[in-house]
């Protein structure tokens, strides 16, 4: 099977029993013009992978064109940067063909491994003009150049160590004695696989889990998760806990402390709440949307105009005590301007007395500037009072997408912000999952969400952590719901 790595140039799409295998990119639209109307295409280029390395990884360049696609073209370029043709890395070294009725093509760059200490190297790609200058048959664009940056590699049979991280308990967690703790971990080897995980409090080892597919997370935790095991009969007072990964070569990693505490006579009222966040709306629309998108209103009789604000939508969910109103702050982001893109969001939302979720609403501001999809970024923020009001759990971060005027609904692609937006056809109103995998091997679920305008729409806010990235989407019983 090829590895999909993420910032490959054409979107990847198959499906098989249920399975979605996706290399992200960062898709572009073009328009493509008939012969009747030929205009000289315009090409450019973007680093689509931009981070090689001499282990083995790739890197790419992606040199794209707008206009005709009916015949084929040739776009000549020269290479340079600090890195070495042939020493370095081997690429195409003059041209890259783009067949007849595609709209790009890619350049791959393929680091040679050596012994040397060299540090990083670049390879600079600067399209040329054709030397057939009669007739013209392209023009360059912006951006005309890019950059792949070829990271040294370790000494050869250097085994790289796993990632792990503590996801149960969430961090500041507080306990009643007698406490019966769940401990959950992911870990991940991008060079071989996880053989065990050992959870610790301090430099006391509570145990260890052992990365058996067949052994199912306890029911009803969350996030689901090969490894974990029952920290039981926990006595009162304040603990460090940490998960240490052992892959199959021997190497180690630790992951970040997670702080709780146990105590005695605590009303389970006083337990401060964890709260999460998700996009349950991930798509928003500038303007009055000439271009309507399936699922959505009928035009009024005799227009083709859907005259309504297309809004996004996150929803912030605690789990615990409800008797009072809580108020939970986060933080704004992306590549959206808050109060100029859309209407200002002020960074706090409140969950009322009785309820267990808050709705924050993207309200898109429309313009007349050509603009690419935008993102909007929210991320819970843990209070600094103590005891905290509430403890931030998992998901705390969301995203959601503001397309331009009258575009249509944004195709599966990397966005320019190293984020991942996930879209595939769906029935509106249907349920699904969506869970990743780096391995094939082990999943891990990152949201539940109703299908929204025609498609399942989920943009990845950590798709970038990993080389490489597999999605594949579940039909699910139970859809997000606010209350």
């Amino acid at each position: 099977m090829k590895r999909l790595n993420f910032n490959k140039a054409i979107p990847l799409l198959a499906t098989l029993a249920g399975l979605i295998f996706v290399g992200v990119n960062p898709g572009r639209a073009q328009t493509a013009a008939g012969l009747t109307n030929y205009v000289v295409p315009v090409v450019t280029v973007v680093a689509t992978d931009p981070l090689a390395s001499e282990t083995g990884d790739s890197g790419e360049f992606t040199i794209f064109r707008s206009g005709s696609t009916n015949f084929p073209l040739n776009v000549f370029y020269r290479l340079g940067g600090s890195a070495t043709y042939g020493l370095d890395y081997t690429a195409p070294p003059a041209w890259a063909y783009i067949a007849a009725g595609a709209t790009s093509a890619v350049v791959t760059v393929q680091p040679l491994a050596d012994n040397l200490a060299e540090g990083d190297e670049t390879v600079v790609l600067q399209l040329r003009w054709s030397p057939l200058l009669i007739p013209v048959n392209y023009s360059i664009g912006t951006p005309n150049s890019a950059t792949v940056t070829i990271a040294d590699g370790p000494p050869a049979g250097t085994n790289r160590p796993p990632v792990v991280s503590l996801v149960a308990p969430p961090n500041g967690a507080v306990f009643k004695t007698p406490a019966d703790i769940l401990l959950l971990a992911t870990a991940l080897d991008f060079d071989g696989t996880v053989n065990k995980v050992e959870f610790f409090s301090g430099t006391t080892s509570l145990g260890v889990a052992t990365n058996n597919p067949l052994i199912l997370t306890p029911v009803g935790a969350s996030p689901i998760s090969p490894f974990h095991l029952v920290w039981t009969n926990v006595p009162p007072g304040g603990y460090v806990l940490t998960a240490v990964a052992t892959d199959n070569g021997g190497a180690m990693a630790t992951s970040a402390p997670v702080n709780i505490t146990v105590v005695t006579n605590l009303p389970d009222t006083n337990v401060p709440p964890v709260v999460t966040l998700f996009a349950i709306d991930a798509v928003a629309s500038e303007g009055t949307n000439y271009l309507r998108w399936a699922g959505w209103p009928p035009a009024p009789t005799g227009t083709n105009i859907c005259c309504f604000t297309n809004t996004a939508a996150f929803l912030v969910r605690r789990r615990g005590d409800t008797n009072s109103d809580l108020t939970v702050s986060y933080a704004v982001s992306g590549t959206a301007s808050n109060g100029v893109d859309y209407e200002s969001l002020s960074g706090v939302v409140t969950i009322p007395s009785g309820h267990q979720t808050a709705r924050i609403t993207v309200v898109p501001i429309d313009d007349d500037l050509p603009e690419p999809v935008e993102t909007v970024v929210l991320t819970l923020q843990q209070p600094t009072n103590s005891p905290p009001a509430y403890n931030v759990g998992r998901p705390a971060r969301a995203v959601a997408i503001i397309v331009d005027n009258d575009h249509p609904r944004p195709l599966m692609c990397a966005l320019s912000n190293s984020l991942f937006h996930v879209c595939l056809p769906a029935t509106n109103t249907a349920c699904y999952r969506l869970e990743f995998s780096t391995n094939l091997v082990n999943w891990l679920p990152l949201c539940t969400n109703l299908v929204t305008e025609g498609a399942f729409h989920y943009v990845d806010p950590d798709a970038t952590n990993s080389p490489q990235r597999f999605y594949r989407v579940l039909p699910d019983a139970n859809p997000p719901v606010e209350n």
